[in-house]
C-alpha cells in the first residue's frame, strides 16, 4: 500500500504538546507512525491550550494505536 494514499484519523486531542510527544514516542515504539498537529497553537498562552493539540494515525492503525492510548492512559 502506498503510504501517501493512506486516510489520516485524529486518535485524541490532548491539553499540551508534551502529553503528545510522549504517545506519538509510545506509538512509534509499536510502529505506528504518527502526526502531531496543532501543537504550536499549545504554546501561545504559556502551555495554555485553548484548542487542544492533535495526534493522528493512519485510518488502518487506528484499533492498534487505541490500544496503546488505554495502555498508556492506565500507566498515568
Amino acid at each position: 500500500m502506498d503510504n501517501d494514499k493512506r486516510k489520516l484519523v485524529k486518535l485524541v486531542t490532548l491539553g499540551d504538546s508534551i502529553n503528545a510527544h510522549m504517545l506519538v514516542g509510545a506509538l512509534a515504539t509499536e510502529g505506528i507512525p504518527a502526526l502531531i498537529h496543532n501543537e504550536n497553537m499549545s504554546t501561545l498562552f504559556s502551555g495554555l491550550s485553548v484548542m487542544g493539540v492533535d495526534v493522528f494515525v493512519y485510518e488502518d492503525d487506528l484499533e492498534t494505536a487505541k490500544a496503546v492510548l488505554s495502555r498508556e492512559n492506565d500507566q498515568n
